[in-house]
């Protein structure tokens, strides 16, 4: 098991993380090696992506853009937000810029009313998948934001801090509660 220390092997700043690595399961010499995150399991085929990786868990943003200071974890976010100032992808309509040919397809929807997202059980459309995926949720029944005072549930986050605002106003003090992460949301969806 190899170790990496992911502030001295990116020089950058914040709190070191042991990110280990290990040879791939598989005895064959000429696969190439795995490398895991020993912070949260992810997986890599090359070991300078496991030391880039590692600046998640740091919170590290070495990559700085120069025309204007905005800074990310990697290398490749920042090539891909030069494509606004290279204007690669710009609207013909509107004069945007966006970052890939992706967002600008989504971005091209707002001007052609495109609602390519079906919901299968009601019928209605929408212009993002995230937001398909928020409606299937109020079909499913799924209420994963939890009132940690009450536990009352609610289908979406805005509805909860509604509900800590006038429900549980007196409690000045209290910060909001922790909310999950879209990423971590069921398969349910």
């Amino acid at each position: 098991m190899q170790s990496v220390d992911t502030e001295a092997a990116s020089s950058t700043s914040g709190p070191a993380q042991n990110i280990s690595s290990s040879p791939s399961a598989a005895s064959d010499s000429h696969q190439p090696g795995r490398y895991i995150c020993s912070v949260c399991g992810k997986e890599f085929p090359a070991r300078w992506r496991l030391v880039e990786h590692g600046q998640v868990h740091t919170g590290a943003t070495p990559y700085q853009c120069a025309q204007c200071g905005k800074r990310y974890p990697y290398r490749s976010c920042l090539s891909r937000h030069m494509n606004i100032h290279r204007e690669k992808y710009r609207c013909p309509e509107c004069g945007r810029c966006c970052e890939s040919r992706g967002e600008m397809a989504k971005h091209a929807r707002s001007h052609s009313g495109e609602r390519p997202f079906l919901c299968t059980v009601c019928g209605r459309r929408f212009k993002l998948s995230v937001d398909l995926t928020r409606h299937a949720r109020r079909h499913a029944g799924v209420r994963r934001f939890v009132c940690p005072l009450c536990e009352r549930a609610y289908l979406q986050p805005l509805n909860l801090r509604r509900h800590m605002a006038s429900v549980h106003a007196d409690i000045a003090d209290t910060p909001p509660p922790p909310l999950p992460s879209i990423d971590t949301a069921p398969a349910t969806d």
